[in-house]
């Protein structure tokens, strides 16, 4: 898991790439975690870039460390997590 460091105010593109076979395909269901390092966690609308390929665009207003993960179920199940800083710009 790779942890970036970033500031408040910055926009964070959070994205996920899945593959069947070494061919991008699209999950039947794909959803996003984003967990606060309060434990609090906030569930998020996800962007169709392409056949297998999604992200989310988040500004966060608060410090922290966070974590998020893409599920993807049915045609392709596979997570994708990462980790981030973000501290006072």
């Amino acid at each position: 898991m790779a942890e970036n460091t970033y500031h408040v105010g910055d926009t964070i593109r959070m994205s996920a790439t899945f593959e069947l076979a070494n061919v991008l395909t699209n999950p039947t269901t794909i959803s996003l975690k984003i967990t606060a390092n309060d434990g609090s966690w906030y569930a998020s609308p996800i962007i169709n870039d392409s056949t297998g390929k999604y992200h989310y665009d988040l500004i966060f207003t608060l410090p922290g460390t966070f974590k998020y993960r893409f599920y993807g179920t049915g045609a392709v199940v596979a997570e994708a997590e990462r980790s981030f800083k973000v501290e006072e710009a």
